[in-house]
């Protein structure tokens, strides 16, 4: 079967992400998403990775700690592709102040994709925005 490849982005209306609010001082998963069968995504370097992150009334503490982690369907095999502090990750616009993923990860199917955040307050996901722009290539029809 032929392949085809899109630029997509991984935002919080994806179909296939999973949400879930964050819970304070605990490096917990607020969005995860499983790569489909029979596709790969892939990260280039210099492909963004945007998050705006709110609790109940306000934006996220600066210095909270941002992860984002490949792991396999079992949770065995697991690499940190990109951290730091939020800060680092919540230009969505300007070019200049964007994080870029940096390197080239090459992620197969039915591997998941976390962002994971160490928040000062309980995060509402659904206050909050990511976008991660990544290279798809899955099998077609055609």
């Amino acid at each position: 079967m032929p392949v085809k490849e899109d630029e997509i982005q991984i935002d919080q209306n994806l179909s296939g992400i999973v949400a879930a609010n964050g819970t304070a001082g605990i490096l917990s998963n607020i969005y995860t998403y499983t790569v489909p069968d029979r596709s790969r995504i892939t990260i280039n370097p210099t492909d963004a990775i945007s998050l705006y992150l709110k609790d109940a009334g306000a934006e996220a503490v600066g210095t909270d700690q941002v992860q984002i982690v490949v792991t396999d369907a079992w949770g065995r095999n697991s690499r940190v592709i990109a951290e730091g502090q939020y800060t680092t990750f919540k230009e969505f616009q300007d070019v200049t102040k964007k994080r870029f993923a940096g390197k080239t990860v090459r992620i197969p199917a039915n591997f998941i994709i976390i962002v994971k955040v160490k928040a000062t307050t309980v995060l509402v996901v659904s206050s909050c925005y990511l976008a991660i722009d990544v290279t798809l290539a899955y099998e077609t029809l055609d």
